[in-house]
């Protein structure tokens, strides 16, 4: 489930890919991948191109930035079954769409399938999302949980159902928590000091809502409240903040996020975020920089002024 924590990073002489799409693979493997790819949508459609991590295929267009990371995390002979497999799904959901866009005007129908799924902001299409932002830079989408996808929320689809975004979100959040598992884990960080930080992991897409309700949790919350990361879409990382190990701990946690948003799939945020005892989420800013150079963080002034208060404490 922590797989791109526990994964072997590839040594620099496999020459690793510069292409955005494909971090994590080397060229050669990122050079397989889009021929894996090409291979198969031209079965569908024999004027299927490749462009900059797009894929397009008649009138469709197939990003494959999930799919190269996917493909990172397993064995090299299975790749064709999980390029044929991934696009299949795609497939299959393009169907299930037509399906929500027929019955989904009935609120009744559509209310039992809506979640929350965290995303980066500035992905593609997010000016069309039914969204809000509980953790700055990061999206809180309406979705739907069709059998192979999530559907996202129109904001035409959403007027029509003539209800408050207060009552849809609670619900939508409600059922999330409840349809989507995650398991708790305390991770030991290798180096001296050993320092320890919470992992929520979920093989759900939308795990990492699970940040939004942390109260169900009382052990990841400190007095201070807690250092939050959302790298991907499966992880959650959580640093109870009681005392002033959380300057050093902080370090550390970039580190993690820093790598679980390059490795996906489904990559959010690298950024940190500082949830408050009252709930609210402050951005940590983290910049990763280009290859080999060293990573940039920028706490808030209201985390720099806490940090600042606990190191003075006895």
């Amino acid at each position: 489930m922590f797989g791109w924590f526990r994964r072997k990073k590839p040594n620099d002489r496999e020459g690793l890919s510069r292409q955005h799409w494909a971090r994590g693979l080397t060229r050669k493997q990122q050079d397989r991948v889009e021929r894996l790819a090409l291979e198969h949508l031209r079965r569908r459609s024999p004027t299927a191109a490749f462009d900059d991590g797009v894929a397009q295929a008649g009138e469709l267009q197939f990003g494959l930035e999930n799919l190269a990371q996917i493909c990172a995390h397993a064995p090299a002979d299975d790749w064709p079954e999980i390029v044929d497999g991934h696009f299949a799904r795609m497939q299959r959901s393009e169907e299930e769409a037509a399906e929500w866009e027929v019955h989904s005007g009935t609120f009744a129908w559509a209310i039992e399938q809506l979640r929350l799924r965290l995303y980066p902001d500035n992905m593609l299409g997010a000016d069309k999302m039914v969204a809000r932002q509980d953790l700055p830079g990061v999206l809180t989408a309406l979705v739907a949980d069709r059998p192979s996808m999530l559907v996202t929320v129109s904001d035409e689809l959403f007027v029509r159902w003539g209800r408050s975004r207060e009552e849809v979100f609670a619900r939508a959040l409600e059922q999330t928590l409840a349809h989507e598992p995650v398991e708790l884990e305390w991770l030991e960080l290798p180096g001296e000091p050993v320092m320890r930080v919470a992992f929520l992991g979920g093989e759900g897409l939308c795990a990492t809502a699970h940040v939004l309700r942390l109260e169900a949790w009382p052990e990841l919350l400190g007095a201070h409240g807690a250092l939050c990361a959302v790298p991907n879409r499966h992880s959650v990382l959580v640093a109870p903040i009681d005392g002033a190990s959380i300057v050093a701990l902080s370090q550390r946690l970039v580190g993690l996020a820093v790598q679980g948003c390059a490795a996906g799939p489904g990559s959010i945020t690298p950024s940190l975020y500082w949830r408050r005892p009252d709930g609210r989420f402050d951005v940590q800013r983290v910049e990763p920089g280009e290859p080999g150079k060293s990573v940039r963080f920028f706490p808030s002034p209201g985390f720099v002024e806490l940090l600042n208060r606990l190191q003075r404490e006895p």
